[in-house]
């Protein structure tokens, strides 16, 4: 099969879980290439056949709260760049006459035939008790993508912390995950190759601006547990003794697997790797963010969470009772890889109406 993938430029958590199904999809001989912009197109345009859309979405990503008047001013160009992408998915199709075409994240896809979407928003999770004047407005706008691409026959694939089967028009599935613990180094090869002395707690806001001031707020808690060592990615800090600053590292679950647990935001991605590989994690979403709440929601019967907010105070005392918690025991399977490849393959069968 000729696969194309559609993936938005926000944040990391989408291009490593597109990559973890493209690389399966390559190691069974199907031919893969990507669109994408921003973040995506520079995180698959030296690994992959890659072509450069036009800005989608755009976030403004600053403090703590998202803002929905921010980002609609922020995204004034938002029909105008659609509508080109539209022209330009168009070339592509024309040239590489794709089998199907997987759009994580981009809803201007739902024009083309032979589409699938992946999307990590389940709409009836949330209760309306649960959301802001803020969230109000989201659901309202992803509510209203999920009716258009359902009116336009498509089906959207979930990954889901827990499994849920299908209903209507949404196919779940297992968290996607990018290895399995079992595919990683044994713990002790890998703290010496990572060349670490003791077992850290990761810190990730994954590659997007937000949380950058609670960085600069933890940070300062972080220095007084001095018998730990915290690893932060995807931040410009200064080092201390027991803090330390890294980029974004592509061997992140080999990081991941030898912890002693997770400081985070409330992104899909880490946290479905966090329950894969039986990691405890303190989760911060994104204050007035639909799809966070969401995320936060499903897993806080296992998880503490809080306001990404939160204040110096209270942020000390949830570090104190985090780092004395015990590691999480349940059991979630990583299967969401295998998954998905098997619905594409089967992609023209009934399953997906196309």
């Amino acid at each position: 099969m000729k696969i194309l993938f559609v993936t938005t430029g926000i944040a990391y958590g989408h291009c490593t879980r597109d990559w973890a199904i493209i690389q399966e999809l390559k190691k069974k001989k199907h031919t893969v290439r990507v669109a994408g912009y921003s973040t995506s197109y520079d995180y698959f345009k030296d690994k992959i056949k890659t072509y450069e859309l036009e800005p989608g979405l755009r976030l403004h990503e600053v403090g703590d709260k998202f803002s929905n008047i921010l980002n609609i001013l922020k995204n004034w160009s938002f029909i105008f760049n659609n509508f080109l992408n539209i022209i330009k998915l168009s070339n592509i199709v024309d040239e590489f006459k794709p089998d199907l075409i997987v759009s994580d994240w981009e809803p201007f896809v739902m024009f083309f035939r032979k589409t699938v979407f992946i999307w990590n928003y389940d709409p009836k999770l949330v209760k309306e008790t649960d959301l802001t004047g803020q969230m109000k407005f989201q659901r309202f706008g992803l509510n209203l993508a999920y009716g258009l691409i359902k009116l336009f026959g498509k089906k959207i694939i979930i990954p889901s912390f827990f499994n849920k089967g299908k209903e209507e028009n949404e196919i779940f599935i297992s968290p996607i995950v990018r290895n399995k613990p079992s595919e990683l180094d044994n713990e002790t090869k890998l703290m010496k190759k990572l060349k670490l002395k003791k077992k850290p707690i990761l810190v990730t806001i994954g590659g997007s601006n937000f949380g950058y001031d609670f960085i600069d707020r933890l940070t300062e808690v972080l220095n007084k547990f001095s018998d730990e060592l915290f690893l932060v990615f995807d931040f410009k800090g200064k080092d201390t003794d027991n803090v330390k600053f890294l980029d974004f590292k592509e061997n992140m679950l080999e990081y991941l697997k030898v912890s002693n647990g997770v400081i985070t935001l409330g992104g899909h991605s880490l946290l479905s790797e966090a329950l894969v590989f039986k990691k405890k994690a303190l989760v911060f979403p994104i204050d007035d963010h639909i799809e966070q709440l969401s995320n936060a929601i499903e897993v806080g019967n296992f998880y503490e969470v809080d306001s990404l907010s939160v204040r110096k105070d209270r942020l000390e005392k949830l570090i104190r009772k985090f780092l004395k918690s015990k590691p999480n025991k349940i059991n979630v399977k990583g299967e969401g890889v295998k998954e998905i490849v098997k619905l594409i393959e089967n992609a023209n069968d009934e399953i997906f109406e196309i």
